[in-house]
């Protein structure tokens, strides 16, 4: 009996053998497994068996196929069916098996019968049937057979056949590695994404593949290390095929093992791509994977967070790659993108279902058909017999070319897919049998929107897949011997754009060598080839045209082709790096016109022939069973960088004399690897010469202008190339975030494809649910990206990719760039800040508003426009919504981050903080309306009306990114949403009035459960912040704000769709205050006994002050004296960011001098509240402000403190670690992190006051810190408004406690101000703030003349543009003079200031220089300046020479004389700009010297010079603006 029937496991295993049971109970084992018998046949025959039977369960986890399948081979002759040949391979057809149990007699039988279909080592194929009976004998507990083989009417029987392995194969693993070996074992309970059923178990390589029915074999202690003499040099695909190639023997080894398969561990890649390499070549197979990969980060280091992640990763490409080495294909190469296996990739799969998914779904296994290859492959005796042509594996050979639908034969530029065409060439002279067949693929788009691809053609990297049609008529699909292994997706990312969009280029080409593969040339025989491609980098694959590829036999002077194909395939690998010299010099030898069809094989080589430091091998030999391991030495470059230029020279003259338009490829291709030599020797004037004269002959050869374009592009970037950037620093990290959020689209796309599912112009909305789950699509992908990859660049490299190549609404995008940057530990690690808003641009100071606030006379709206656009107040806003997207659900849970941001107790009192926050900015804003004058904002009436609407101003809706945004009108609400609203207020109402919210079903109850209302579930239902009891309460905040901002109302959308927006319509407040009441009808019910536990100190009215210093006062500590506060000073100054009004409020700093008498013994662990409050409304408890919360201990040995606080450590704002020294806090609480850019603006703390100085209170309210509970603090952000990341809220009392309910005095309603006095622990002092410096407002400007509208083309302002023409790039320099047409002018007569905006020209082509510039009236319709009238001269920040940015710039107002006509801005433009392109026929708007003379730059007379050359463009100039006339301002 075989010892493999043990069931005891090895220490590896992780899974359990199965056993069924009889009718009497007792165990009986499965039958399945490998089988071996022998038959002699005949004096002169043996026949040797191996027999697969897959009928039942082996172990927990594995799954029977029902599937039979095995192999006969012969000694000898006479044998049946097999003639002369060796062997046979038999297997079962699908679902064809058919099994019978009988357990009535003393031995257990089975009964397996099936057709087979039966294969011959040459080819010939059979139909057959298998009958086995199996027997187990209950004393030996051994399965026996007698397998019976029908074929073509004669039949075989072998008796008493043996199982011998519970394993249907056995695989050894032959491992090399540099520093350490990775062999993770993964617990599946690390993984919050992972099926319940599989929660208790743990994987590793062994389990995997006994799940599979395989036997790994591996052992420790065999694994070997290489010292490795160049540790600084990261591992190439070179280093590791050739120690492969010299170091591995598949088939010495374990006697045991079917086949054996090598495994490398490396640690550095030579490129952040590539996370490994895999080979077949010759019979080897093996993978390298290198460690220290950056997705691999951690892998080593179990006490770090992501060690789970890292492990599970490399343990899914190992047995990725170790899949691949037994005959699995990719399944989405072979139409099976769905499938759920080990050879997907997570990312790939999450690609197609949304992020996360794959994980969820997956239950660690391969797919049926993957289990049949791996179990069933045809043993090793057969494979050893076949001929080479017969065709084994399971997949089968590919039946035909692929052809899309309704495409055969050749592709025109209309057949597209996704907007892209492919198309492949090839040089018409025939190609040697063997020799790799070049190929220019390109890719192209010809739809109206930009594609993004993936720029690696090459069929290595798996986005091209290649077809070839031999001679015989049959189609292989090409795999290359070595291939990468890659990660993430876009590893290459590269957008192709329409034709003439202006934006980069619309095709792509690269120069790719195919044919050589693991068993050799694919082009082995002459004739000819049939070659097809598909690209499937994309959404949906794209197909090529169908070429003709002629293969001859060899000349007598050829070069050994196979030796070249591999060693060009492997950039002149230095295990063939002898036959790459000999190669070299036999090329050398060639004449000319024959060396032309070596050019892209000599470029592959050249890296490895030229390399200084390589790693070499020598000859091993064998010790045992086991080869030696060759030391690893270094080598030198064999050739040097100048024999490379000296023995192409004679090329680059070929092909500039005699090249034809088939040449083109090979010819650019050799100059551009010349110019890299050149360039990195500083003989760049070489370089830029040979490449001169490629122009030239492509010019000649009538190549297409475009493709010209690029190339001039490409050689831009190798001669110029921008330096090296460290993408791991803050900086650089900070400045791509920035570029993301403040890209913006340059024209609306029209094809329906986006990845959240909004579409691409859809206005995003932060207050929808819908919005909101299609943004977190995008977010979990950001996650799994990070995931994939452990790095932060890679990330936004990924999301900025999928922007700009229109894959995501870029809407969705950057509020989903927002939510990773705030909730990414990793990003807040890298030191990426949530972006403050920028400073607004000097030369638009001008411009805050079309309307100048005078604030004069009766008191208006507008007056508030300042506060209500302070960029620094909107970005708290739209902060906090990012912090707080979405509550805890009560009933089900959310995943919103994946594994990264799993616990998250701060959302544990989410509808509070979001009641709380917006309760008091409601406080602060009517205190700054009532100081102008204005009343208290009343609260949205649904019956009403608001007349005015709102305009956010000129600047706002002049920005291109606010090109969605449009003025909200004045209107009243659709009868419908009024009827919903009252209904859910209605049902609130009843809840608050009862107590009680309505029943629902939780989690792990069986009941439903009924939740009593408190401060949190009133504000959660009404935000609401979960879906938890819509159905009741509805929406009311967030549906409310799209009632407001939705195309319900205006047929388009508004500012209060958006966090970032909403706050700067006056409607905000005036729904907010609805809200408000609302959550306070909660908060009225209840009642705050302030003499309750209060702690054991005294502190008075003399003892609390507010003082512009903090420098200790004189007897204040020791109460000898108490001078009274100071008063404190608000600054209305001029705007200073982006969108700002025309004012800015501020303070000057002021400091707290608080002291107090404790009046008992012992620590004193104290919280002070800190508030303040107009002295008219001390009574009304929601008109207090808080300013400040801090925790303060005082020692049992000290009586008194006097304590000193800054204003600039308030609790509510947001906090910055640079201004924290001094915290009295420091010492008392722990440090956590908190949401550092979160907070109430630093600059608007104060409340503005009166310029005659406005009246108001402080309160300072003592409690006991030891029923407080706050025992942690952070050096950023704001603690009281926004709490503290992965903390719950740090106060165990109510937000705004004492002040967020009603008072009492030993249980009895007590007015505020009486309650305060009356307890020892709080004290109130008046004091006075005083508006006094007001900065007035820069004069206004507004646009008179727009070159679009003088163009008579779409400036993109209107909500119906479908595309938008934008300025574009200009190669002309010179003197240039534009006309100003008084046609095209809104205001007809000049006033007496004006400003000129000069415009950019778009992302990715920098700045422009300008110099001598000045506005002049036009002499009547001549291009000369009227001599009676002084030019206004333009500068920019007092400079008159000056950089145009990539956004544009404004000039400085210039004063010019008012009056009529035309107008001619002059200037000279120093370096390449930007011009809007007029139609031909059109009149001339722009005259241009292109060489101007000193006396040409300095006159204003231009009818004298003959060089004037006249373009109906208009370059540069994108608006001229004057003073407001005095009718529009205010």
């Amino acid at each position: 009996m075989a010892a493999v029937e043990d069931y005891s496991h090895t220490p590896y295993r992780f899974s359990k053998p199965k056993k069924g049971a009889d009718k009497n109970g007792l165990k009986v084992p499965p039958c399945s497994g490998l089988y071996k018998g022998t038959l002699g046949y005949g004096h002169a025959c043996k026949a040797s068996l191996e027999l697969k039977i897959d009928v039942d369960q082996l172990r927990e986890f594995s799954q029977p196929l029902q599937y039979v399948s095995g192999s006969i081979t012969v000694d000898g002759n006479g044998f049946p069916w097999i003639e002369s040949s060796k062997g046979i391979y038999f297997r079962s057809f699908p679902g064809g098996v058919i099994l019978d149990v009988d357990e009535s007699g003393a031995n257990y039988e089975r009964a397996v019968s099936c057709d087979i279909n039966v294969t011959r080592n040459d080819g010939v194929a059979f139909q057959g049937r298998a009958t086995i009976i199996l027997r187990l004998t209950q004393d030996d507990v051994m399965w026996m057979a007698n397998v019976k083989i029908d074929v073509s009417g004669e039949s075989v029987t072998f008796e008493n056949v043996e199982r011998t392995s519970l394993f249907f194969r056995t695989v050894a693993i032959d491992v090399d590695y540099v520093e350490k070996v990775a062999w993770p074992t993964i617990a599946l309970s690390d993984f919050y994404e992972t099926p319940d059923h599989l929660q208790e178990r743990k994987l590793d390589a062994f389990a995997v593949f006994e799940d599979a029915g395989i036997k790994l074999l591996h052992d420790p202690e065999d694994r070997d290390k290489l010292e490795d003499p160049t540790p600084h040099n990261p591992w190439n695909r070179d280093d590791m095929y050739n120690v492969m190639m010299d170091n591995f023997d598949a088939y010495e080894g374990s006697e045991e093992a079917d086949v054996t398969i090598w495994c490398m561990i490396a640690n550095k890649p030579p490129d952040e791509r590539y996370m490994g390499f895999s080979f077949d070549k010759g019979g080897r197979r093996g993978f390298g994977m290198f460690t220290g990969h950056k997705s691999f980060k951690a892998l080593f280091d179990e006490a770090h967070e992501n060690h789970p992640r890292a492990n599970r990763r490399f343990l899914h490409y190992f047995v990725h790659e170790c899949g691949h080495t037994l005959g699995l294909q990719h399944p989405f190469e072979i139409g099976r993108p769905n499938d759920l296996t080990w050879m997907n990739y997570a990312w790939r799969y999450d690609s197609i279902h949304g992020s996360g998914q794959f994980y969820k779904a997956f239950d660690f296994s391969f797919t049926k058909a993957e289990l049949i290859v791996l179990r069933h492959a045809p043993s090793q005796d057969f494979l050893k017999c076949k001929l080479p042509h017969v065709q084994c594996g399971c997949y089968g050979v590919v039946k035909s070319l692929p052809v899309a639908e309704g495409l055969e034969g050749d592709v025109d530029d209309d057949d597209v897919n996704d907007g892209l065409s492919l198309k492949l060439t090839t040089r018409p002279q025939a190609y040697a049998v063997g020799e790799l067949v070049e190929l220019e693929i390109r890719l192209k788009n010809l739809g109206e929107s930009p594609v993004m691809i993936d720029g690696d053609l090459d069929p290595e990297g798996g986005n091209v897949i290649v077809y070839v049609t031999g001679p015989d008529g049959s189609t292989k699909r090409l795999d290359s011997f070595v291939r990468p292994i890659t990660g993430a997706p876009n590893a290459k990312p590269l957008f192709l754009y329409p034709a003439g969009d202006g934006e980069g280029a619309g095709r792509y080409r690269q120069l790719i060598s195919i044919g050589e593969g693991s068993d050799g040339s694919y082009f082995n025989q002459p004739g000819i080839y049939s070659v097809k491609a598909a690209y499937v980098g994309g959404a949906s694959n794209v197909y090529s045209n169908l070429i003709q590829v002629n293969v001859a036999e060899p000349t007598q002077d050829e070069m050994d082709s196979s030796a070249v194909a591999a060693a060009a395939k492997l950039g002149g690998s230095c295990h063939e790096r002898f036959k790459s010299v000999e190669t070299w010099q036999k090329i050398k030898a060639l004449t000319v016109d024959k060396k032309k069809s070596y050019v892209h094989k000599l470029v592959q080589m050249f890296d490895g022939l030229t390399k200084k430091e390589t790693r070499q091998t020598g000859v091993g030999s064998i010790i045992g069973k086991k080869r030696k391991r060759k030391e690893i030495q270094i080598g030198s470059g064999l050739l040097s960088k100048e024999d490379f230029l000296k023995g192409t020279e004679d090329l680059v003259v070929c092909f500039q004399k005699k090249g034809v338009k088939g040449d083109s490829m090979n010819y650019k291709e050799l100059v551009f690897a010349r110019a890299k030599i050149f360039i990195g020797k500083g003989e760049k004037e070489k370089a830029t010469s040979e490449f001169n004269q490629l122009i030239a002959h492509l010019v000649s050869r009538g190549v297409y202008l475009e493709a010209i374009k690029d190339l001039s592009k490409e050689f831009m970037k190798l001669s110029e190339p921008e330096p090296e950037v460290n993408k791991e620093t803050s900086q650089y990290l900070q400045a791509r975030v920035d570029e993301i959020l403040d890209w913006y689209p340059k024209k609306k796309i029209k094809n329906s494809f986006e990845l959240s599912g909004l579409g691409l112009n859809t206005i995003f909305s932060h207050f929808r649910d819908d919005h909101v789950a299609a943004g977190t699509k995008i977010v979990l992908l950001l996650f799994n990206i990070l995931d994939e990859t452990n790095d932060v660049s890679d990330v936004l490299d990924y999301a900025d990719s999928l922007q700009k190549g229109y894959q995501v609404n870029h809407q969705v995008l950057q509020w989903s760039v927002e939510i990773f940057i705030i909730h990414s530990k990793l990003a807040k690690k890298s030191g990426i800040m949530y972006p403050v808003p920028p400073a607004k641009d000097q030369s638009l100071m001008s411009l805050a508003a079309v309307v100048v606030t005078s604030r004069t006379g009766r008191p208006e709206e507008s007056w508030m426009n300042y506060w209500r656009s302070d960029a620094d107040l909107n970005y708290h806003h739209r902060h906090w919504h990012s912090v707080y997207i979405v509550g805890r659900e009560i009933g089900p849970s959310v995943d919103w981050f994946g594994g990264w941001r799993r616990n998250r107790p701060e959302l544990d009192r989410q509808g509070e903080l979001f009641g709380y926050m917006h309760s008091q900015m409601l406080a602060r804003y009517n205190a700054e309306r009532e100081s102008w004058g204005l009343r208290e904002v009343q609260p949205w009436d649904y019956d009403g009306r608001d007349r005015d609407g709102f305009n956010a101003g000129f600047e706002f809706h002049n920005d291109p990114r606010n090109s969605d945004m449009s003025p909200r009108p004045g209107a009243s609400w659709p009868q419908n949403d009024r009827i919903s609203f009252r209904q859910w207020e209605n049902s609130y109402r009843a809840a608050v009035a009862n107590g009680v919210l309505p029943a629902i079903r939780v989690l792990g109850r069986s009941a439903p459960q009924r939740f009593r209302m408190d401060f949190n579930l009133s504000g959660h239902v009404l935000e609401a912040s979960s879906t938890t009891w819509q159905r009741w309460f509805g929406s009311i905040h967030n549906t409310g704000h799209g009632v407001f901002g939705s195309n319900r109302m205006l047929g388009g959308g508004s500012y209060m769709l958006s966090t970032a927006t909403a706050m700067r319509d006056p409607i905000f407040y005036r729904w907010h205050k609805r809200i408000d009441d609302l959550w306070h009808l909660w908060n009225d019910t209840l009642l705050t006994d302030v003499d309750e536990n209060p702690p054991p100190i005294l502190i008075l009215e003399d003892d609390i002050l507010i003082k512009s210093s903090e420098e200790p006062l004189d007897n204040f500590a020791n109460f000898r004296s108490s001078p009274g506060s100071d008063e404190l000073v608000t600054v209305l100054g001029p705007a200073q960011k982006r969108f700002e009004w025309d004012n800015k409020i501020d303070h000057r700093p002021f400091y707290y001098h608080i002291r107090f008498r404790r009046t008992s013994p012992g620590d004193l662990n104290l919280t002070f509240r800190i508030f303040i409050c107009p002295s008219r409304h001390v009574t009304d408890r929601k008109r207090w402000i808080e300013m400040d919360k801090f925790v303060y201990r005082l020692p049992s040995d000290e009586d008194t403190a006097s304590i000193i606080r800054a204003d600039r450590h308030s609790s509510v704002i947001k906090r910055e670690p640079r201004f924290m020294d001094g915290d009295v806090e420091t010492g008392t609480t722990s440090v956590v992190d908190g949401f550092c850019e979160c907070g109430w603006p630093y600059n608007m703390l104060l409340p503005r006051g009166t310029a005659q100085g406005e009246q108001w209170q402080l309160c300072v309210f003592v409690s006991d810190n030891n029923l407080d509970q706050i025992r942690v603090r952070s050096s950023c952000g704001s603690l009281s408004f926004c709490g503290a990341s992965g903390e719950q809220y740090p106060d165990e009392r109510p937000m705004g406690y004492p002040f967020i309910t009603d008072m009492a005095l030993n249980g009895q309603p007590a007015r505020i101000d009486r309650a305060i006095r009356a307890i020892p622990n709080a004290a109130m002092s008046p004091f006075v703030i005083r508006n006094n410096i007001t900065t007035p407002s820069a004069v206004g400007l507004v646009d008179m003349w727009s070159p679009w509208g003088q163009l008579s083309q779409d400036d993109g302002t209107e909500p119906s543009s479908d595309e938008v023409t934008v300025f574009r790039r200009s190669n002309i320099v010179g003197r240039m003079r534009v006309l100003i047409d008084d046609r095209a002018m809104t205001i007809s007569n000049l006033q007496n200031v004006i400003a000129v905006r000069f415009q950019g020209r778009g992302p990715g082509g920098g700045s422009y220089r300008v110099t001598r510039a000045y506005v002049g009236y036009r002499n009547g319709t001549t291009v000369d300046l009227r001599p009676d009238i002084q030019v206004a001269n333009i500068e920019v920040n007092g400079q008159s020479t000056f950089d145009v940015p990539e956004g544009g710039v404004i000039s400085d107002p210039a004063p010019i004389r008012p009056g009529s006509g035309d107008l001619f801005v002059t200037f000279t433009l120093l370096s390449p700009g930007a011009f809007l392109s007029g139609r031909r026929g059109q009149p001339a708007s722009t005259y241009v010297i292109l060489n101007p003379e000193r006396e040409t730059v300095s006159s204003d007379r231009w009818s004298g010079f003959s060089d004037v050359r006249i373009s109906p463009s208009i370059y540069c100039i994108g608006g001229v603006m004057q003073a407001i006339p005095d009718g529009r301002r205010r």
